[in-house]
């Protein structure tokens, strides 16, 4: 139709692709990419909501459970905690304008932070409750990111299939002197957004 050879065809496809505008499934086909804005979150220590909320986005979070418990074996751990000590755990779904984004558990220790399992979460950044009430502001944070397939739960609250890929955001966030305050393992939609890194 064109009057172009297959070659001219496929490097052009080829451009396409690595420019992120169509992607290939192998026996399927070329499909076009959905666009997906780019967010600062897993570089960033002012949390998930306070970025999107800074762009200009309406941020809405429902707040699932919020308890005084006894921590996991991996929240003990990375949170460098004795068998005595308790934690307030925290899960919360991130709605961004309409659309379910982030699944996050988070988990602080009791005694940095009193009373907080009793504290209204709803729609508010707990990074500013955390600076404000407590004042813990994190200095420092790790995080490890790996792709998952979410359970059924997990799909259901986030609006997507059980096969559906999503990043798993593991993070433990530490203060000034080195205490680890916060632990978190977040769902990520990746379908939605991606990541952007910045390394100093």
């Amino acid at each position: 139709m064109y009057g172009i050879s297959r070659t001219v065809v496929r490097e052009a496809l080829n451009e396409l692709v690595h420019d992120r505008f169509i992607y290939r499934i192998q026996g399927k086909g070329t499909f076009i990419s959905g666009r997906k804005e780019e967010q600062d979150f897993a570089g960033s220590n002012i949390g998930f909501s306070g970025e999107m909320i800074g762009k200009g986005r309406e941020v809405i979070t429902r707040i699932i459970k919020q308890t005084l418990a006894e921590p996991g074996s991996r929240e003990k751990r990375m949170l460098r905690l004795d068998a005595q000590q308790s934690v307030v755990k925290i899960q919360r779904l991130m709605v961004i304008d309409g659309q379910a984004r982030m699944l996050v558990d988070m988990a602080f220790p009791a005694d940095l932070v009193s009373g907080f399992e009793n504290l209204n979460l709803k729609n508010r950044s707990i990074y500013d409750i955390l600076k404000r009430r407590y004042g813990l502001a994190p200095a420092t944070s790790e995080r490890w990111i790996e792709a998952i397939l979410p359970t059924k739960k997990q799909a259901a609250y986030l609006n997507v299939t059980e096969g559906t890929p999503l990043l798993g955001i593991e993070s433990c966030a530490y203060l000034s002197d080195g205490r680890a305050f916060e632990y978190y393992y977040g769902l990520h939609r990746s379908d939605i957004s991606r990541l952007h890194f910045t390394f100093r």
